[in-house]
């Protein structure tokens, strides 16, 4: 009998945990690591590293972080073998960032086959750091998208390390939710009341994971919120639509803030979902749907992009490459 494949959300938590590796082998400077929330992208290296015993570094984490604190924070930990900068997107926002991270991720190829990375930064402000430095560590960069993709100096830095792209379908989280977060005997939740777990049947995650599913919830962290709605609503079947109707509204994506990319994104998953239709179609529905997202430009995406979209859907591994 073939063995099931993975579940894709899966997969792609495996790939981010092998490159993690490679980052503390040493064998890669860093790794970038994209997708949308809650499906388990920094837990995949987490994972890893409490597997190795190994303390890390994190930074960010909703938080923002200046060029010079970057510089600073690079200098602290130049020795280590991970530092982890988590849900700070914004730093693909700032050139002088960029750069840092570009350099502390790429130099000068060695006769041994090292590079020596060698970060600088000047600044009129009294620091008690030098001015350059040697950095030796690794760093993995976490976040749900990259802004300003297609700028030279972002793919500069992109193409100087491999980069996991959590490319995934609705259809892959309610897979992922049902076959991994679900066990045979359930799904447990706190609660707060009682000071203990709760596990609510498999039967009745499963007709959560229906009503999410209708909602279009995609987020992964969801799930457990609304059963949490479920152990306190489950005979009132009103209440509980509401709170679940409350729910999707606050994990729907908000189109009118979404870049031109995101919702080509999103128009892209929907057609490769279209099992009734070529291939050929479903590009060039593809390009008559995403035509006028990009202000200025009288085309949209086109069918190569399409095609190269579906590649990566299919491989879930990007190495690096600009998405152009």
């Amino acid at each position: 009998m073939a063995k099931k494949p993975e579940n894709r959300i899966v997969e792609l938590q495996q790939s981010a945990a092998y490159w993690a590796e490679k980052v503390l082998e040493g064998t890669c400077s860093g790794l970038a690591i994209v997708g949308p929330g809650g499906v388990g992208k920094t837990f995949a290296v987490e994972k890893l590293l409490e597997k190795r015993g190994i303390n890390y570094e994190e930074r960010g984490k909703n938080s923002h972080i200046t060029p010079l604190a970057l510089y600073q924070t690079l200098y602290s930990h130049r020795e280590e073998a991970l530092l982890l900068l988590d849900d700070i997107e914004h730093i693909y926002k700032q050139e002088v960032s960029v750069g840092l991270l570009r350099s502390a991720l790429w130099g000068k190829k060695l006769p041994n086959g090292r590079r020596k990375r060698v970060v600088t930064y000047s600044t009129s402000k009294d620091i008690k750091v030098p001015d350059r430095f040697e950095y030796k560590g690794g760093i993995v960069i976490i976040g749900n998208r990259i802004p300003r993709r297609e700028d030279p100096i972002v793919e500069a830095l992109l193409t100087r390390i491999p980069c996991v792209e959590f490319f995934i379908t609705p259809r892959d989280v309610y897979d992922f939710m049902r076959s991994i977060m679900v066990t045979r005997h359930g799904y447990a939740v706190w609660d707060g009341k009682k000071g203990h777990e709760v596990v609510i049947p498999r039967r009745e995650c499963e007709r959560v994971i229906d009503e999410l599913e209708t909602r279009q919830v995609t987020d992964l962290r969801k799930l457990e919120h609304a059963l949490i709605a479920w152990t306190d609503f489950k005979r009132k079947p009103e209440r509980l639509k509401r709170e679940l109707d409350n729910l999707a509204l606050g994990a729907a994506p908000n189109k009118a803030t979404s870049s031109a990319r995101e919702q080509a994104r999103a128009i892209f998953l929907e057609i490769a979902g279209m099992n009734s239709m070529q291939e050929n179609d479903k590009a060039k529905l593809f390009e008559e749907r995403t035509r006028g997202l990009r202000p200025g430009r009288d085309e949209g995406f086109d069918r190569s992009t399409y095609f190269r979209w579906k590649q990566r859907l299919a491989a879930g591994l990007q190495h690096g490459n600009s998405e152009g």
